[in-house]
């Protein structure tokens, strides 16, 4: 079954699943749910290539799906953190003008700044990686600000 045949249903039960496995099941889809291993890489990776119903289809259910997940527990970072998912959001704006798509990525940029400072009473230090510590959390805070998605190293050099 295909994340499109799953949105066509009203509930779990509809799809035949057992509330438990689903939970389960959505669970560990939440867990790969980040930039180095899951859609919003996808996003991040193909959110400017020409637009097809096709295309535009996929990226906006990788959207939603991120979405979904929610914010990812690991400190923030670009590869597996919350700034990562953010800059799928921020490509989504950039590909559809909604305005949705920035909204939620400045929802995900606080929660990753309240992330960084738990991580700072939990390690006593910052973390100083463009990748995955602070550095790549200010340039993603940055360009929520501005509503632009130019993830580092991607889009900009």
């Amino acid at each position: 079954m295909t994340l499109f045949e799953v949105e066509r249903h009203e509930t779990l039960a509809d799809l035949g699943w057992e509330e438990s496995r689903a939970r389960i099941a959505i669970e560990r889809i939440a867990a790969d749910v980040q930039h180095c291993s899951g859609a919003p890489g996808m996003i991040n990776a193909l959110a400017a290539l020409p637009g097809t119903q096709e295309i535009d289809e996929i990226l906006l259910a990788a959207g939603e799906l991120t979405w979904a997940a929610g914010p990812i527990a690991k400190l923030p970072g670009l590869c597996h953190g919350v700034p990562g998912s953010g800059y799928a959001f921020l490509n989504m704006f950039r590909r559809t003008g909604d305005e949705k798509w920035l909204q939620r990525a400045r929802r995900f940029a606080m929660h990753a700044i309240g992330q960084t400072e738990r991580g700072v009473e939990a390690h006593g230090q910052r973390k100083y990686s463009v990748w995955t510590g602070d550095l790549g959390l200010a340039l993603y805070l940055w360009d929520c600000v501005r509503g632009v998605g130019e993830f580092p190293m991607m889009d900009v050099f």
